[in-house]
């Protein structure tokens, strides 16, 4: 089988990157790293397009971004035998294209969303377009696995999911890389925020203003927040940001990110405005298998509740006093704060791990693969 994983990362070079004895956690492969071992003849979609000046103003205008490169995606996809993508609105033109039968070949696809607009507040017009994105990608996609079991019960309970996409995967971080790290201190004297996606940093912000303790974020974009000076308490590092690093610098800054990981006495998420999208997953499952505790705003399509599983706190959405009772409580009772990590990390080695998610990922395609042969058989 000929795949072709459809993504704008460069996993060749990343693996090449490893290959010379570096780090670097394999969760953002999506599986790729290791689909050789299961006999499938993977490729990851190369992303050196060059800029379109015009492409890029259509980009700005429709608000569809990536056009370009999924134009290269249609135009080199009938030379495999499958299609691997995860769901995300960029990919809409691909979507069309499979629809249309422009793209012959069967897509299969991990969707990032719940597809469920009682998910997205009061806004009229973002419950419309994820209706219409719904369509799309139901009826143009061949098999659609949900990126945890938490989603498709999101998605289930509206009853607007056709059984061919009645499945799910549960992702999770790579284990080995957090297990590789050696401590160089016991001091964990800060809290860490991570990431720039749907991020609430203004409310996070000012929780702290009357709290004793250190707050560390790390963004992956610029923030700009209507704040003319911080806190001596507070650092918004943007030194790891991939924008202004170098290519092997982007690669190494997941060491840096890990150090900050295990150094924090918690990890915490701050999420902005409500979405179908389980915006923070990434840092909630690094921090667990940093064996952090985590706090979180409450967001129902989470993988995981935190509270439930006693792993973190969850907070209401924008409520800075919630957000600083928690982070008191942690400071407070640091013995259950321990233990919150230490049932994190349990939860990923059984459940939520890379490792897990790879074989399920596997399964799921040969079998997707080999059930379409038959039917054409």
């Amino acid at each position: 089988m000929k795949l072709l994983l459809v993504t704008t990362s460069p996993l060749d070079d990343i693996l090449n990157y490893i290959k010379e004895g570096n780090e670097y956690p394999l969760h953002y492969f999506w599986g790729y790293d290791d689909f050789q071992h299961y006999g499938i003849d993977a490729t990851a979609f190369k992303t050196n397009i060059k800029p379109n000046r015009v492409i890029n103003l259509i980009e700005k205008i429709t608000k569809i971004g990536n056009i370009q490169f999924q134009l290269k995606c249609i135009e080199e996809s009938n030379k495999y035998d499958i299609i691997f993508i995860n769901i995300d609105s960029f990919l809409i033109i691909i979507a069309i294209a499979r629809l249309l039968k422009l793209i012959k070949v069967p897509i299969f696809a991990i969707s990032h969303h719940s597809f469920n607009e009682d998910n997205l507040g009061d806004k009229f017009y973002n419950k419309l377009k994820l209706k219409l994105y719904r369509i799309l990608f139901f009826k143009a996609i061949d098999k659609i696995v949900f990126f945890s079991e938490n989603h498709l019960k999101q998605c289930s309970n509206k009853n607007i999911i056709p059984e061919q996409h009645r499945n799910f995967i549960e992702w999770g971080a790579d284990l080995n890389f957090f297990d590789n790290y050696i401590s160089t201190t016991n001091k964990c004297d800060y809290f860490i925020s991570v990431g720039s996606s749907n991020r609430d940093y203004l409310t996070l912000i000012n929780s702290f203003n009357n709290i004793n303790a250190k707050l560390k974020i790390y963004p992956h974009s610029p923030i700009n927040l209507p704040i003319d000076n911080l806190n001596s308490n507070i650092e918004i590092d943007e030194s790891l940001m991939p924008g202004k690093l170098s290519k092997k610098e982007k690669y190494s800054r997941f060491l840096h990110l890990r150090e900050a990981y295990f150094n924090s006495i918690a990890v915490l998420i701050p999420i902005k405005y409500k979405t179908d999208i389980a915006v923070g997953s990434t840092v909630l499952f690094e921090a667990m298998a940093a064996k952090k505790p985590i706090i979180i705003t409450d967001n129902p399509v989470i993988p995981i509740d935190v509270e439930r599983e006693g792993i973190g706190l969850k907070v209401k959405l924008g409520d800075i006093n919630a957000w600083e009772d928690a982070i008191l409580y942690l400071i407070n009772n640091p013995e259950e704060a321990k233990l919150m990590g230490e049932r994190g990390y349990e939860l990923s080695t059984k459940k939520f791990k890379y490792a897990i998610y790879k074989q399920q990922l596997v399964e799921q395609i040969l079998s997707f693969y080999d059930n379409l042969n038959k039917c054409i058989q």
